[in-house]
């Protein structure tokens, strides 16, 4: 590459040709600036994210490093994010940490939570499907916590969520150990707020 020159890719070709642009060139100001710009606004959003990021490593689960790791190289500028844990063999230890950082992130306006699904996780047990369903944002517009062997407290803290939920779109909560009681609870919940669909 030529010193002085901004190397440009030519298609459908798969080549590249050099191009002058000398730094006392406004224009090639200006590209620098926003350049440092759109890097620090990742690096921002990549620090709000780092509770949640710190807790998913922490479980040591591979689909929870997965996740963390796409977390940090997504594009933030965004700000909403989807979280799906789907089968990731989790704890109640694991939701407990999970949970406490979906509150703070809740905190951060510059961040939107959007979909999130613990579904397949047998394990988390009632203490850690509540804990994670009284920290999800009201904003959340997709829920799934499918065969999750969620029992009727579990059933009473998503009844509990979705009469504070804003913009739900749709929950799955089949296939667990919910009463005929407790599904008819959640199904009403659930259609009490405007286009949502309840598959309990």
């Amino acid at each position: 590459m030529i010193k002085g020159c901004l190397c440009l890719p030519i298609k459908p070709f798969n080549s590249w040709v050099q191009i002058p642009v000398f730094k006392q060139y406004p224009v090639f100001k200006q590209y620098r600036v926003a350049r440092k710009q759109n890097k620090k606004e990742l690096n921002i959003s990549a620090n709000r994210l780092k509770p949640l990021v710190d807790a998913l490593q922490q479980t040591g689960k591979a689909v929870c490093i997965d996740r963390a790791s796409r977390l940090m190289r997504a594009n933030h500028r965004d700000p909403s994010y989807s979280l799906h844990l789907r089968n990731a063999g989790l704890s109640t230890s694991d939701a407990l940490a999970i949970a406490q950082a979906l509150v703070q992130l809740d905190s951060t306006p510059e961040l939107r939570l959007i979909s999130f699904s613990l579904s397949y996780n047998t394990e988390i047990g009632s203490d850690g499907a509540i804990a994670v369903l009284q920290a999800l944002p009201t904003h959340l517009v997709e829920l799934g916590m499918v065969g999750a062997d969620l029992d009727d407290a579990s059933g009473d803290a998503i009844v509990e969520f979705l009469s504070r939920a804003q913009r739900l779109s749709m929950i799955c909560v089949e296939h667990n150990l919910f009463s005929l009681q407790t599904k008819d609870r959640i199904r009403a919940a659930g259609h009490a707020l405007s286009n949502c669909a309840v598959i309990v």
